[in-house]
């Protein structure tokens, strides 16, 4: 793997046990990738506690757009003005993600932080031709947000692999297919009790159920669960503050 997808990985832990020890590896023995390691941790937990990766993709947009601009060719004055006006656009952007309108409700709050184009559906490559195959028609689907079809190859992937990664988008897809998302509440629990290392994550999912299920109480009980030293703190206290206001 190259060195942005090992900590892409990390980050949303979907690293297997001898990955996450070749992690462990790499973060003692490569300063280089223990430093870039942690400027990625800072820029996700900056911008994951507005709750949308939309709004990474829309500063790495604004970052090229700010190189691109000549800094011989371009008066300074001009410049400046340019950089402002951007910083402005994304202060407005900030603004929306943090605070969602006081009569929101949990439909509206769910489609605001579900986080849809981020579901973390990139997963391991298998050596087997059979898993590879499940594996590419799983993604296939899921890309097309076809969630009750790709049930079926990420059940199967999860029977033969027993992989935290299946189970998760299992509960993801579960929970976008269904009008009343019951089973996904139970699979984001069993993925707490099975994995719990990664508690938090699940607990933010589980939320985001009981959201869509219009069960404010039970969301606002999984996202008091979530750990201050989580990434997804934050936007778990932006969320709750958000469903307090109504």
């Amino acid at each position: 793997m190259e060195q942005q997808e090992w900590i892409d990985r990390y980050l949303e832990g979907r690293l297997n046990e001898a990955e996450l020890k070749e992690m462990e590896r790499k973060l003692q023995q490569e300063p280089e990738f223990a430093r870039a390691l942690m400027l990625e941790k800072d820029l996700m937990e900056g911008i994951e506690s507005f709750g949308n990766d939309r709004l990474r993709d829309f500063l790495d947009g604004v970052h090229e757009e700010v190189k691109s601009v000549p800094v011989q060719e371009t008066p300074k004055s001009s410049r400046l003005i340019w950089v402002a006006a951007v910083a402005l656009a994304v202060l407005l952007m900030l603004a929306f993600w943090l605070w969602p309108r006081p009569d929101s409700t949990p439909a509206e709050l769910y489609a605001l932080y579900k986080q849809e184009n981020s579901y973390p559906f990139d997963f391991t490559e298998k050596s087997t031709d059979d898993e590879q195959a499940l594996i590419e028609l799983a993604e296939r689907l899921l890309k097309k947000q076809d969630y009750k079809q790709a049930l079926m190859p990420l059940n199967e992937l999860f029977s033969k692999t027993e992989e935290s990664q299946y189970l998760l988008a299992i509960g993801i897809a579960e929970m976008e297919s269904e009008a009343v998302p019951n089973e996904a509440i139970a699979t984001f629990r069993k993925l707490q009790q099975q994995y719990p290392a990664f508690q938090n994550d699940y607990l933010w999912y589980e939320a985001l159920a009981h959201l869509k299920k219009e069960d404010v109480a039970a969301a606002q009980a999984s996202l008091q669960k979530i750990s201050n030293a989580s990434k997804r703190y934050e936007v778990a206290r932006a969320l709750l503050d958000a469903l307090d206001a109504n």
